[in-house]
């Protein structure tokens, strides 16, 4: 079926079409060489400190959305997985979960399983879908990050850090989809 080639055409399934990264890093004015407490014990021991935030965005990955039966006898583009039908309008409705019956985010979709159906069945013409290989894209993803740095100067080039680090501070749930085909 090379008619057929351009079902599988279409983006990779690690695409991300946005990624935003902001870096930085502050180090606080005390202790030698900075503006406040730049001399004696107490600079020392409050000198040397730095705060450091990353934020991070990523668009979602692409995704197929196949029919729950191989309806062009094995021909079909992915050796054997057909596309689904889409018969109404696509809708993202935000959810967290791939299928209706997931209980994560309390079973609500990230998008509008309903709007898609399995291509119609016929031995003589098979319906051919409308929808295509990573066609529609998942939820994003955002995160930010802090750490706290301490140091501590040990002989010449020598230093010696203390860090703390936190990650995914603000306590977001990855919304990924997990799978880059979803079957309705």
């Amino acid at each position: 079926y090379p008619a057929f080639y351009r079902f599988n055409r279409g983006s990779a399934g690690y695409d991300e079409k946005h990624n935003l990264q902001v870096w930085g890093v502050y180090s606080l004015p005390f202790g030698p060489g900075q503006m406040w407490m730049n001399h004696g014990l107490m600079g020392d021991i409050i000198g040397g400190w730095q705060l450091s935030g990353q934020f991070s965005h990523f668009s979602g990955f692409p995704f197929s959305v196949n029919a729950n039966s191989n309806t062009i006898g094995g021909f079909a583009p992915g050796f054997g997985a057909t596309y689904a039908q889409l018969t109404g309008s696509y809708q993202q409705l935000g959810g967290h979960a791939q299928s209706s019956s997931s209980p994560v985010n309390g079973g609500k979709p990230w998008f509008n399983p309903a709007a898609f159906s399995s291509p119609a069945e016929s031995a003589a013409a098979p319906v051919i879908p409308n929808t295509g290989r990573n066609q529609f894209r998942g939820p994003g993803n955002t995160q930010t990050n802090a750490s706290l740095v301490k140091s501590f100067h040990i002989y010449r080039e020598a230093a010696f850090q203390f860090r703390f680090e936190a990650f995914n501070v603000l306590d977001r749930k990855s919304t990924r989809l997990n799978s880059s085909h979803i079957t309705i």
